[in-house]
């Protein structure tokens, strides 16, 4: 997820006497501990490095963000100000993905992923002018009720009008998330904020579309809402010798972006070589897609994929067949609709399991792109989504 990225984390350098004079030592902790990572320091300072006092310092917990913000538990795991140097001392506490936010009258900022160095260390942390985010939002399928900047606290109710103002945000590109007024929620367009100037960003929204990954950093989807745990992609093969697949995000995508090129090699029948997207850990939850309309995505490349939607209902059966559909790839960016009332099993000499899509719907754990066998594909796909779903019931 890319949110607000841009804020500097800077490890203290030794030979940096004046910030030294502030944010070394030992510092008593007077209220300013934080339970994060491992034990440490952070120092916040201003642009011309001199400390900021009474910053307000927040803790997210990244890896719970959209959890909390579903259940209506408080987004901020916990918070407290820094001292008259500028430090807050950080606790030890159990794992996780945390991110920070900082703010402050005079400037904020936000930092993902922080991970915390040993005591002795200290880690600065630079706020800057707050910019701000303006406009509105629109929508057939729901009633925009609030505007989120995913993976933060920063929050803003949506207007009547659909008008909405997000007032101190740090610089940096930030995704915010719309919420409806019935739990549903839809992610807009990318937003990079710059510091005191006024970001309009107006959109159209779906609240019936989930989107799956559109591979800008890996950051935005694979992330934002644990909808898959620690999101990942790999790609399996039955013999080396007989089949090998590479994948990639490279910056080719539809609309500029990044895209995910892969490239995936059968030289018999029996190998089998593809690529599974979206694949949950054995102790998490599955999507629910018994709702949903189909499967939407662009793609282009050479060859033939097959797209299997992999339940758990069926793993559980034992059986290597699920519902999957054939697509034909062509040289210029298509977009695909896979009805899913269009799925069958792929005919090959294993029995097909006696299950419906429905009954599998309500379990599918990842997709899969497969390659055909004794094939070659070359391919390149971008946005992601699943069509029709209420996202509700997805978590």
């Amino acid at each position: 997820m890319k949110t607000c990225r841009d804020a500097a984390v800077l490890l203290l350098p030794l030979g940096c006497a004046v910030l030294l004079l502030y944010c070394s030592g030992d510092v008593a902790d007077s209220g300013g501990g934080l339970d994060i990572g491992n034990p440490s320091k952070i120092c916040i300072v201003d642009s011309l490095n001199r400390p900021v006092a009474h910053a307000s310092v927040k803790i997210i917990a990244s890896d719970a963000w959209f959890e909390n913000v579903f259940s209506g538990s408080d987004v901020i795991a916990d918070s407290a100000l820094t001292d008259n140097s500028g430090v807050i001392r950080f606790d030890a506490i159990a794992g996780g993905d945390y991110n920070l936010q900082i703010d402050h009258p005079t400037g904020g900022a936000f930092v993902r992923n922080f991970h915390s160095a040993y005591s002795r260390s200290v880690d600065t942390i630079t706020i800057r002018k707050y910019g701000s985010i303006a406009g509105s939002v629109s929508s057939t399928s729901g009633v925009p009720a609030r505007i989120r900047l995913a993976g933060t606290a920063y929050s803003a109710p949506v207007g009547s009008e659909g008008v909405y103002t997000l007032p101190a945000i740090p610089e940096g590109l930030c995704y915010p998330v719309i919420m409806a007024a019935d739990s549903q929620w839809a992610i807009v367009t990318a937003v990079d904020v710059v510091p005191a100037a006024t970001i309009f960003s107006n959109a159209e929204v779906s609240f019936s579309t989930l989107l799956i990954d559109d591979f800008e950093d890996s950051a935005n989807t694979g992330k934002v809402g644990r909808f898959v745990d620690n999101s990942y992609l790999y790609a399996m093969h039955a013999d080396i010798d007989n089949a090998s697949a590479h994948f990639q995000i490279m910056p080719e995508g539809i609309g500029g972006g990044n895209a995910l090129q892969g490239t995936l090699i059968t030289r018999d029948a029996w190998a089998l070589v593809g690529l599974f997207l979206g694949v949950k850990a054995a102790d998490d939850s599955v999507w629910d897609f018994r709702s949903a309309k189909g499967f939407s995505f662009y793609a282009r490349g050479n060859g033939r994929l097959n797209v299997s939607f992999e339940s758990d209902s069926i793993d559980k059966m034992e059986s290597y067949k699920h519902y999957s559909a054939d697509i034909v790839l062509h040289t210029d960016w298509r977009h695909y609709f896979i009805s899913f009332d269009s799925l069958t099993f792929k005919e090959d000499a294993n029995p097909a399991p006696d299950i419906t899509w429905e009954a599998s719907a309500r379990s599918i754990k990842r997709i899969e792109f497969n390659a055909l066998e004794d094939d070659t594909v070359q391919f390149w796909l971008d946005d992601l989504t699943i069509d029709g779903v209420d996202f509700s019931s997805v978590y």
